[in-house]
């Protein structure tokens, strides 16, 4: 019971703290929560466990609260300080990563030290009043009981045995200090050479089985002659993607955010596929196909191809999707000129697909 007194009041601590910093309960913080939800209860544990084995030994409650809690007091302590000092950089982070990141190690770091606060005073100050010894065996039958006393000592035996374990193991670590220093560089040297292979992402492209298409036609294209490269577009689009399942084509928008700013030399597409489970060919795999295919058999087109769902919406978040060069200067026709290689430069790397300039000169320049 004291263990489930003491959840609540760590969560309700860590709104306060939450409150107080100015943040609000949301999809970030609720899932900060949901990870210090199994940590919170861990210093509870360990120092009512050890006011109850005082207890058990004969001390009355209030030296069993005082001992108790005074003896792993310090450990308790240090242990959640430094997890919660693992959350602290990340409160320094910027950018897309920083708002997210920001969000969850605030809420985590409000939740473990209330849980620190709830574990060092709240939980002595319960144990004292409540007696725990009561608490196992008032109201109980013996019948009750004694199964209780036999399960507890199953569970006793069956720890006592993993002791006998760690004490060996232990013991042999310590008598062979090289060979373990030795291993343990190892594995460290091993877990970063495996790091540097699996590669880093912040988060994992998913399989959406939206596909966007951005098509812009040369200065001068009127309305129709765009309407009938789009066609072709279609088309081409039909033929190589037999997982289509619903197309929808638009002439004169850029984009599906500029409704009210008409353009006659721009097109956009969305195309919805089967389920993924249901085709072998992955997104990436279509999108870079159709990308290919657009630029090199349909004339005067500038395609871009990108996928739908959450990649769009971080896109849109982050500024853009996959990475940007900034060139910055006085001198707007000189830059225009060097963004131009630079564009070049990239699109001549295999594992770049598509390199755009996104600052162009308008008609009258």
């Amino acid at each position: 019971m004291i263990i489930g007194i003491s959840i609540p009041l760590s969560i309700v601590t860590a709104f306060i703290g939450m409150r107080l910093a100015g943040q609000t309960v949301n999809i970030l913080s609720l899932s900060g929560l949901i990870v210090a939800l199994g940590m919170v209860v861990d210093s509870s544990i360990v120092i009512l466990e050890n006011i109850f084995r005082y207890e058990h030994e004969g001390y009355s409650p209030s030296e069993a609260a005082h001992t108790g809690s005074d003896e792993v007091g310090g450990a308790v302590f240090a242990s959640g300080a430094t997890t919660i000092s693992v959350f602290i950089p990340l409160l320094f982070l910027s950018g897309i990563i920083g708002i997210i990141m920001t969000d969850v190690s605030l809420t985590i770091i409000f939740a473990l030290g209330a849980s620190l606060l709830v574990a060092l005073v709240i939980i002595p100050f319960l144990a004292t009043h409540l007696h725990i010894e009561g608490l196992f065996e008032d109201e109980r039958t013996p019948e009750q009981g004694g199964r209780l006393r036999r399960r507890s000592r199953r569970i006793g035996q069956g720890l006592t045995g993993l002791e006998r374990i760690y004490k060996r193991g232990l013991y042999w670590s310590l008598s062979h200090r090289f060979f373990v220093v030795l291993l343990s560089v190892i594995i460290l040297a091993s877990s970063v050479l495996a790091v540097g292979r699996l590669g880093v992402v912040f988060i994992p492209s998913s399989d959406s089985s939206e596909i966007y298409i951005y098509m812009t036609f040369p200065q001068g294209y009127s309305i129709d002659d765009s309407h009938g490269r789009v066609l072709d577009a279609q088309a081409l689009a039909a033929e190589l993607i037999p997982e289509m399942e619903h197309s929808v084509w638009f002439t004169g928008y850029a984009d599906e955010y500029s409704r009210s700013r008409p353009s006659d030399n721009s097109a956009y597409a969305k195309l919805l596929l089967v389920d993924s489970t249901e085709r072998e060919r992955g997104i990436k795999e279509i999108i870079l196909a159709l990308q290919q295919s657009l630029i090199s058999t349909i004339p005067d087109i500038d395609a871009v191809v990108e996928q739908g769902g959450f990649d769009k919406l971080l896109a849109i978040a982050t500024g853009g999707s996959g990475f940007q060069v900034e060139l910055s200067g006085p001198d707007l026709n000189l830059l225009y000129e060097k963004a131009i290689e630079v564009r070049d430069v990239l699109q001549d790397d295999p594992d770049i697909y598509k390199a755009r300039v996104d600052v162009k000169r308008d008609q009258e320049t």
